[in-house]
């Protein structure tokens, strides 16, 4: 088996490392506002959907078994949109116990501590925490998609029984 060949190039630096960690970090960094931006899509349709049904939701004199069966195949699935934009707009936020660069972390030192943990740090140690950092932002950033995915689902499910409560109930909601 032949060796590749020699290209000249030499093995890239501490600081070339420290760099594309960073790089790699910015990246993950990202696709943050993505998620967010298109968990207040699915949050404000969500808002719209039962601003209008608000619009029309009688009195409890007024409940028949059928808007009753409706409102519950409604609610289930709008409440389950609702917890997962919670959850992706809160995910958990454990883990970096050792990091000075997850935000964490870094709220339960002083200033002082922080400041001095940063400067005694060396160029291995922080590319450590930098990828460190890139691995525990992927593991959030999965579980934002994931909870968005599923928001999206669940209001997608919810739109049937809506439209059928939309079309049941009378336009003055009295």
């Amino acid at each position: 088996m032949a060796d590749a060949p020699n290209t000249g190039c030499l093995s890239p630096s501490q600081s070339d490392r420290v760099s594309a960690a960073w790089q790699q970090l910015h990246l993950v960094l990202g696709f943050f506002p993505r998620v967010d931006t298109k968990l207040s899509v699915v949050l404000g349709i969500n808002l719209g959907i039962l601003a209008m049904l608000a619009t029309r939701v009688p009195k409890a004199d007024g409940l028949t078994p059928l808007i009753m069966v409706l409102g519950v195949l409604f609610l289930a699935p709008m409440t389950t949109s609702f917890w997962h934009i919670w959850h992706g707009y809160f995910p958990d936020l454990r883990g970096g116990t050792a990091s000075l660069i997850f935000f964490h972390p870094i709220s339960r030192m002083s200033e002082s501590e922080f400041r001095h943990a940063c400067m005694a740090r060396g160029l291995g140690e922080l590319e450590g925490d930098i990828l460190n950092q890139c691995w525990r932002n992927s593991k959030i950033l999965t579980c934002k998609f994931y909870s968005l995915r599923h928001s999206y689902l669940a209001t997608l499910i919810a739109i049937a029984p809506w439209m059928a409560l939309i079309a049941v109930l009378p336009a003055t909601g009295k």
